[in-house]
């Protein structure tokens, strides 16, 4: 029930004759990984809905009486009464910024085409692909990142507690302190820790503007042509979003849309500018009558793409062999993640253990000077 306080809903309840023990309001919107979550069961339950014969209006109805949010309750409210009005379904859902980027535009294509359904359950397998690579990145980094905090705090409570004291012992009982000890104990200087944590906040401030902007710049195309450039996390980047890209256009040919009009939605709606001054590229070599195996391989798409896009071109199965080669290459870009996850927690322990060593020398080695006096 749409209302601005609990009493506006009581009262249209006691008009109903019906009077409840207690009335709460909806919770909000989680952000992050649990919206994603929101986003996908939206999606699936959407088209479980058309794949049951419910029709628009129904559907929506469905979805806005089991909305668990206020934004969503909202959202869904708002475009109901936009769908009675007799406004498009693309342009109602482009208005609500809590549904997935570029779903207005996609849902257009499929009611142009009758293949809403299978829109939809393409883009739920799309967005749920990128939330499993997601978690599978957060759960590869979260033993390593513990490690190195430990690490980290164990260096602090030596330098800053044990370290001293031995230094004092060693010094009340003439022993020259090595070069070793000498710099690890420079880290309990006062201004050496201020320079530290200055250093810190700035690393800490930069991770966070990244974090926000990191998406804009992927979106300009000069500042994602840099980004490119970088060794191994560019490549792998680029990659990355062509095959994303690639998913859509396959979508878009799926639902009989000819091949220049699709390439026309990935030049207006790809996340990286990259590749979108490369798909507007192509589809004007396109319009003047250049094959597309040609402009791929002119706008720099690897070589299995444009050998699945060859034999599909001469065979007549475009879609097909291009699902497939982008399976493959998923799939090895995948087995590559997991390879250099596999390998993070190795580093760290390597980087740990180094660190280890050096607080052991710095303990011991004054130790062994102070034997070889006494003896």
């Amino acid at each position: 029930m749409q209302a601005s306080n609990r009493t506006q809903v009581r009262t249209r309840l006691a008009q109903q004759q019906i009077h409840p023990q207690r009335v709460t309001p909806l919770g909000r919107l989680p952000s992050g990984h649990a919206h994603r979550q929101w986003q996908l069961q939206f999606l699936y339950q959407w088209y479980e809905l058309l794949t049951s014969g419910f029709d628009q209006q129904s559907a929506w109805q469905y979805l806005h009486r089991n909305s668990a949010h206020r934004e969503s309750a909202a959202a869904t409210h708002s475009i109901l009464r936009q769908l009675q009005h007799g406004e498009s379904l693309a342009s109602a859902l482009a208005q609500h910024p809590i549904f997935p980027p570029h779903l207005g535009m996609w849902v257009g294509v499929g009611e142009h085409t009758g293949r809403l359904p299978q829109v939809l359950y393409t883009l739920h397998h799309t967005l749920q692909s990128q939330l499993v690579r997601s978690q599978r990145l957060r759960a590869a980094l979260r033993y390593p990142l513990l490690v190195l905090a430990v690490a980290v705090l164990m260096i602090i409570t030596m330098v800053a507690f044990l370290l001293p004291r031995f230094a004092e012992i060693y010094t009340q009982l003439n022993v020259t302190l090595p070069q070793l000890t000498h710099a690890l104990l420079q880290l309990n200087n006062p201004s050496l820790l201020i320079i530290i944590a200055v250093v810190l906040m700035v690393l800490f401030g930069f991770t966070l503007v990244l974090g926000r902007r990191w998406h804009g710049w992927l979106y300009q195309a000069r500042s994602c042509t840099r980004i490119y450039r970088l060794p191994l996390l560019g490549s792998y980047l680029r990659r990355f979003q062509l095959l994303q890209d690639l998913r859509m256009l396959t979508l878009a040919l799926d639902s009989h849309i000819p091949l220049h009009e699709s390439m026309q939605y990935m030049a207006r709606f790809s996340d990286s500018g990259y590749w979108r001054e490369r798909w507007q590229r192509c589809g004007k070599m396109l319009e003047t009558g250049v094959s597309f195996l040609i402009c791929s391989s002119r706008i720099g798409i690897p070589n299995p793409l444009c050998q699945a896009i060859a034999i599909g071109e001469a065979s007549g199965r475009l879609t097909t062999q291009l699902g497939f080669a982008i399976t493959q290459l998923e799939r090895q870009q995948d087995e590559q993640q997991q390879r250099f996850l596999g390998l993070l927690p190795t580093l760290v322990l390597i980087v740990v253990s180094i660190i280890t060593l050096l607080l052991l020398l710095a303990l011991y080695l004054p130790l062994f000077q102070l034997g070889q006096i006494v003896g």
